[in-house]
């Protein structure tokens, strides 16, 4: 079947549909409809890997050939996958970035997609998504053991009328993650993705579908029948799985005195440069007084406070755990203090990827960011 729509992944979504697969066990990675073999021509150590492709248009595959250990010319909408490895035992992981839109039903596919059970009546339909129809020709493929790594439309993981996909999905064939891709990644199409992993066969292996709103954001924890009923977009509208810094916090504070004061005073303190070097780590300034007998109008830092630079442009949001006994704080550093059982989470995600992206962010100043304490209060925080 030639003139299919392909459009080329973007490096960084190869970058997040490789970055959430443990590839050490991985042998074969079989690319269906592999276009210009452009999803595996970015895979960091690529020649680790027997790497074939499967190409429903003829045309391409004199490209495919010399990049590709084994290509084969298959019309998927036609005709099953048939692969050849040294060894069955060996893992192979599925991916593709499929054509997306309709093929006409025929008898064929009727039984591919009854097979699946991806489709409900698939004996009565006239037509067939197109990338339902690659996903049933990977699971027709794959063994027990094997793993699955798909684009697919947004609608498949948000819309109700595809809750039959997400079930089977999850139910027979382990979905355990989906991450949103950021509109107009791809380019020339209005069409929101999204990248699903799971694992043939394996039926249901947790009680919770990793969900990521967008790369490099903290996954929501999406429970299954949650995710089979409404999708992603139930973690969209439902704000129960998350609060805020607000709703958790004991004490926010920021320092007193300036570096400089303290400097000129003699007074040892924790500062700004101190958690950019410390950052994600933990902070132990040895204290220099046995009380409060240097200046009480000072702020410290007492053990298990979560101490963040909150001005400075190459700092700002920079944290660390301070495990200290007590120390003076500059008035560039706040004291966020939360009860012992939200600590390490707080701290997680303060400090994650995600984490730092919207503190850096949400800081303002033309000349040098800062976090004010209303911003600080609005910090998201997805629940353990």
């Amino acid at each position: 079947m030639g003139n299919l729509k392909y459009y080329k992944t973007p490096g960084s979504v190869v970058t997040e549909l490789f970055g959430q697969l443990d590839l050490c066990d991985i042998k074969n990675i079989v690319d269906l409809g592999a276009g210009e073999g452009a999803l595996l021509g970015q895979l960091y150590e690529e020649n680790k890997y027997n790497k074939v492709a499967i190409e429903v248009d003829h045309d391409r595959i004199e490209i495919l050939s010399s990049a590709y250990d084994s290509v084969y010319s298959n019309d998927l909408f036609k005709k099953r996958i048939r692969l050849k490895f040294e060894s069955l035992l060996d893992k192979t992981l599925f991916v593709s970035n499929p054509p997306f839109g309709v093929v006409s039903s025929t008898k064929h596919l009727q039984k591919l997609m009854m097979t699946s059970a991806l489709v409900d009546k698939a004996d009565n339909a006239t037509n067939f998504r197109m990338e339902l129809v690659f996903l049933a020709r990977a699971i027709e493929a794959a063994k027990k053991g094997d793993y699955v790594a798909f684009i697919v439309p947004a609608s498949i993981v948000n819309q109700q009328r595809f809750s039959k996909v997400r079930e089977v999905l999850v139910k027979n064939h382990g979905l355990y993650s989906c991450t949103l891709i950021t509109e107009n990644v791809f380019k020339n199409t209005e069409v929101r993705t999204a990248i699903i992993w799971f694992k043939p066969y394996s039926n249901q292996t947790t009680d919770d579908v990793n969900v990521f709103l967008e790369f490099n954001s903290r996954p929501l924890k999406i429970a299954n029948s949650a995710f089979i009923k409404n999708g992603v977009q139930n973690a969209l509208s439902n704000k129960a799985h998350q609060d805020t810094l607000a709703s958790i916090v004991v004490n926010l504070k920021r320092g007193v005195s300036s570096k400089k004061s303290l400097l000129d005073r003699g007074i040892k303190h924790i500062h700004t440069t101190d958690l950019n070097e410390k950052h994600a780590g933990v902070v132990k300034i040895p204290s220099c007084f046995q009380s409060d007998e240097v200046d009480i109008k000072e702020r410290y830092a007492k053990h298990g406070d979560i101490l963040m630079a909150r001005v400075g442009t190459r700092v700002v949001g920079k944290a660390a755990m301070f495990t200290g006994v007590k120390a003076v704080i500059s008035d560039c550093v706040i004291r966020i203090r939360v009860t012992e059982s939200k600590r390490d989470h707080l701290f997680k995600e303060l400090i994650s990827t995600a984490g730092q992206k919207w503190l850096q962010e949400m800081s303002t100043g033309s000349c040098a960011r800062l976090l004010t304490y209303d911003v600080l209060n609005k910090f998201p925080i997805i629940r353990a």
